[in-house]
């Protein structure tokens, strides 16, 4: 008989619930999705309004980093809570977080493929059902630098290049992925990958075929339900399990 031990939940699992651990879930699940980058990379978050909010500090990893770990900050840099350094970047999240009053997670992360295809200047078409996350409208390449977003004017700057979408491509240099929540921004994050990773791909054969017309709304609308990025984000949660430090 089959054993099925593998596929059962552990339904004592807790959820993170404070923001300090929904950080540290999100760090860890980002690393098993191979976005990690040593200890470059940050993730923010705040409650609903507030005009402070908490970072994963300069001095950890995605790997590493636990709940106690985190920093709050001021916009304009003050830490409020935390003894660690902030991240020289930490004007990118600080003037999202001033221009979109709807977003309460930010993430910056340097996946590879994201980057050289930022580094294409070409259109990110649906190739993958994750695709049509990203058009209709198409998201936009911040070009204006490569290097880190490390002022307010250049914060400002990307808030404005990144206007109402969820996501966008820094060129030569990452991606910038929000939500109302950290599982919409690490989802997005994750997700805009896998399309570049794709398109790559797709290009190196040639010419090739993308999702077009009503399909776009439908596979949005049906595949990436709140209820579908729900157990997403729980499975993922399931996989990193309770933290410990490392």
């Amino acid at each position: 008989m089959a054993n099925f031990e593998y596929f059962q939940r552990d339904e004592s699992f807790v959820y993170p619930q404070d923001i300090p651990e929904q950080i540290a879930y999100a760090c860890r699940i980002l690393v098993n999705l191979g976005m990690a980058d040593a200890i470059w990379g940050h993730i923010s978050m705040r409650q609903p309004g507030d005009d402070a909010f908490w970072m994963k500090p300069a001095t950890f990893g995605f790997e590493d980093v636990m709940p106690g770990n985190m920093i709050r900050l001021t916009f304009d840099g003050k830490i409020l809570t935390g003894t660690s350094p902030r991240h020289m970047e930490f004007p990118l999240h600080a003037e999202i977080f001033r221009a979109r009053a709807d977003v309460t997670a930010v993430v910056h992360a340097h996946p590879v493929h994201s980057i050289a295809f930022s580094a294409t200047g070409q259109r990110l078409l649906p190739v993958t059902h994750e695709g049509v996350l990203f058009c209709d409208p198409d998201i936009r390449c911040f070009d204006k630098t490569s290097d880190l977003i490390d002022t307010r004017e250049l914060g400002e700057a990307v808030a404005l290049y990144l206007g109402n979408h969820r996501a966008m491509f820094l060129r030569n240099h990452g991606i910038v992925a929000v939500g109302g929540n950290i599982m919409e921004a690490v989802a997005t994050a994750f997700f805009l990958e896998r399309a570049a990773q794709a398109q790559l791909l797709a290009g190196r054969m040639g010419e090739f075929e993308a999702t077009s017309g009503e399909e776009i709304k439908r596979k949005r609308d049906k595949i990436f339900s709140k209820s579908q990025m729900e157990r997403w984000w729980k499975f993922h949660c399931r996989q990193v399990g309770p933290l410990t430090a490392r």
